[in-house]
């Protein structure tokens, strides 16, 4: 693993806003279909002003956003992540990374993503080591 330090930062941000086709696809996928994420109405009666960005949608774009990051060659063994306010539909998403840990097999990044308001949406530490060779 190279080039591997502590205090390493990466960025990756959304271009453009998210979508309700983005949420309506991701309920697909996962099954997902609570009210909350796919009705506007649903999502005021629950208290939020728009549909609700599935978390999961969130984890799973830090995941690729670690991809771009450190390459398909690297695996994710552990998973750590808070939620910490919602992401909402017509958000921006920031995803930031910090390497805070590199050992001879294995690192950690900590990672965070923030909307266009800099409000934090979740936290949390990705581990992770290279891949297998053939």
């Amino acid at each position: 693993m190279k080039d591997l330090h502590i205090g390493r930062t990466f960025v990756y941000q959304m271009d453009e806003a998210i979508t309700a086709e983005i949420i309506s696809e991701y309920a697909d996928a996962s099954g997902d279909k609570n009210a909350i994420h796919l009705d506007d109405h649903a999502a005021k009666e629950a208290g939020f002003s728009k549909p609700v960005v599935h978390g999961m949608w969130s984890c799973g774009l830090a995941v690729s956003a670690v991809q771009q990051w450190f390459g398909v060659g690297i695996f994710i063994h552990y998973l750590e992540t808070s939620f910490i306010n919602p992401l909402l539909q017509g958000d921006q998403l920031t995803i930031t990374g910090e390497i805070v840990r590199v050992t001879f097999d294995d690192f950690s990044v900590k990672i965070g993503g923030v909307n266009q308001a800099e409000q934090v949406i979740f936290r949390g530490e990705f581990r992770l080591k290279e891949g297998l060779h053939e």
